[in-house]
């Protein structure tokens, strides 16, 4: 019996010990999340009441200042009840209760006190926007120290209303509590909860976790109708053809989302929103038909089609290095350029962000001078030959320049759900000549070799990623690079995604399904540096919920840092297996 009770306490003590190991955990995690406030998917409406766009006045606190005013205008007009029901005309009862006050039958000293609470709140805290309670506190004790000592001293028993006459007082002591508890509750901590957020937002830069995923992340301020978005039917019994045509469908969203991707990578009118100290330029644009589109250039130390191919056909993988991802997987595989897939990103914030899923149409592509080519085109066009016709050979084989696929289509109107709407969704309003004229990209600050007329910056260009073996950075050399060393190849290996309904993955009311407006991908070859390339990365998303401008640029720009940085630990750990590999007998 005492090894039993021996045993019972031990497990007991266990349980005890489990439980409070759980409970100090949560509350870490919890702590941990409100350091995190970029992870933005959907912000409470809490949150967004104490928030204060460009100096303005918050929500809640005009709110504060809408019911001071309403206070002073129903206890007027309950005053002026209580004095025309006596039988007087108004201006009779306003001689009576005005100009003959006394504080034992006139019921207009209550109106002067709501009087003196407007003028003192709306002052403090609407004028000088003070954020203490000390003010509210002293006239809301006035207030009722006053309408007490009017219930003592006033002649009730002479009064002919005396049922309105007490409606009046209590009225008006409800209302000064209740303009306290709303300043103390609700305006104090919202806004103080809002600055906080911003505060940790632009200073808090080493435990980022947002939506970092390049298919899941961007914002759009006007988003198109879903009307847009074209999805081939599933039926409930699909024939072979019904399949090839619907893959076909597939395919060519594919293709015309690679064309709308390359084509805001190469266009102009980008406006620099932050430079790392690493040298990864984060631009941005507005256009007409997507909203705001952002764009990061940077120069990542692996092979550019190895990296694509990585980043596309590993995608399961992603969650184990990219922090911001609960789940992808793919749900679908049309061909070796395509597919179907379907992610969710982590919610954070202590519980003031919620997960979002996407569902994402994925295709890459090799561009060769702005053209698409394939397999065969790809492999031909690898060789080094100086006297290979690469022009020549293109004719034959690729199809027409990227900049020229949206001008010649027909002018005819698309029918509703077609490839040929999906394609005028993407038409920019902006002609191909124009966009090649204002190409612009950070691999012309590094010397590169563009592939239409581009622009000179003035920035130096950024630096190798940190992130090689000591070896390699001990290593210096003042070797002259031979010719042509540092400029980019005109291949380009471009991934890109857009948002699909596919019917085997309906929204769900876990998580809040997001919206890929258009995303993708550049990786540019450097001539005499195979080991190198350029990465262009641009994002345009529809987050699905009223989120603050201010907000979005803060946590998009930090949130695509932090892929960075996590997309170059990734890197370090392939070159790390890689080399492990080479080095197995």
């Amino acid at each position: 019996m005492s090894v039993m009770a021996h045993n019972d306490s031990d497990e007991v003590r266990s349980a005890a010990h489990l439980i409070l190991s759980n409970a100090r955990n949560s509350s870490a995690i919890a702590f941990h999340d409100m350091s995190r406030p970029h992870s933005i998917n959907l912000i409470t409406e809490d949150f967004l009441a104490g928030y204060m766009q460009d100096g303005r006045m918050s929500v809640v606190r005009r709110f504060f200042c809408l019911f001071v005013t309403f206070d002073l205008v129903f206890v007027s007009l309950l005053w002026l009840i209580c004095i025309v029901i006596d039988g007087d005309n108004i201006f009779q009862a306003f001689h009576k209760q005005v100009m003959q006050y006394t504080i034992y039958t006139s019921l207009f000293d209550v109106v002067a006190t709501a009087l003196c609470r407007f003028i003192v709140l709306i002052f403090f805290y609407a004028m000088l926007y003070i954020n203490h309670w000390s003010i509210i506190a002293l006239s809301t004790s006035g207030s009722c120290l006053f309408l007490i000592a009017k219930v003592f001293v006033f002649d009730w028993v002479h009064s002919k209303q005396q049922v309105f006459d007490v409606i009046l007082v209590i009225t008006s002591f409800i209302l000064a509590w209740g303009e306290a508890w709303f300043l103390d509750c609700r305006v104090i901590p919202q806004e103080r909860h809002a600055r906080h957020y911003f505060r940790t937002l632009n200073t808090n830069t080493s435990n980022r976790s947002f939506l970092t995923q390049p298919a899941i992340l961007s914002v759009n301020e006007h988003p198109p109708p879903s009307s847009m978005f074209y999805s081939p039917l599933d039926t409930a019994h699909q024939s072979d053809d019904d399949e090839e045509e619907q893959d076909f469908e597939y395919q060519q969203m594919g293709l015309d989302c690679l064309r709308k991707a390359f084509e805001l990578i190469e266009g102009g009118n980008w406006k620099v929103e932050k430079v790392t100290h690493k040298g990864d330029t984060i631009h941005s644009t507005q256009r007409e038909k997507i909203g705001k589109v952002y764009k990061l250039t940077a120069r990542i130390k692996y092979p550019a089609k190895e990296l694509m191919e990585d980043l596309f056909y590993r995608i399961e993988d992603c969650p184990k290095w990219n922090p911001a991802l609960l789940e992808s997987r793919i749900v679908r595989k049309i061909n070796s350029y395509t597919d179907i897939t379907y992610q969710v990103s982590i919610g954070g914030g202590g519980g003031m962000v919620k997960s979002r899923d996407f569902v994402n149409l994925r295709a890459w592509r090799m561009f060769y001078n702005g053209k698409i080519c394939d397999d065969d085109e790809i492999s031909k066009l690898s060789s080094e030959d100086d006297e290979f016709d690469h022009d020549s050979f293109l004719n034959r084989s690729c199809e027409g320049s990227v900049s020229t696929v949206s001008d010649g289509e027909s002018q005819d109107t698309p029918v509703q759900g077609s490839v040929g709407s999906c394609r005028a969704k993407f038409t920019s309003g902006q002609s191909s000549s124009n966009a090649a004229a204002q190409y612009d990209t950070l691999s012309k600050s590094l010397g590169a070799k563009s592939l239409g007329t581009a622009l000179t910056f003035d920035v130096e260009p950024p630096p190798f990623d940190e992130f090689e073996d000591a070896k390699d950075t001990e290593i210096k050399t003042d070797t002259t690079l031979p010719d042509g060393v540092g400029k980019t190849k005109d291949k380009v290996w471009v991934s890109a995604a857009i948002s699909v309904q596919y019917a085997s993955e309906p929204p769900t009311s876990k998580y809040t399904r997001g919206e890929n407006i258009v995303s993708g991908f550049a990786f540019r070859e450097i001539i005499g540096k195979s080991d190198s390339c350029i990465l262009e990365w641009v994002l345009c998303l529809d987050l699905k919920g009223y989120i603050p401008r201010y907000v979005l640029d803060a946590a998009l720009t930090s949130s695509m840092i932090d892929y960075m940085t996590n997309l170059r630990k990734h890197v370090t750990e392939l070159k790390t297996k890689g080399k492990r590999r080479a080095t197995k007998p």
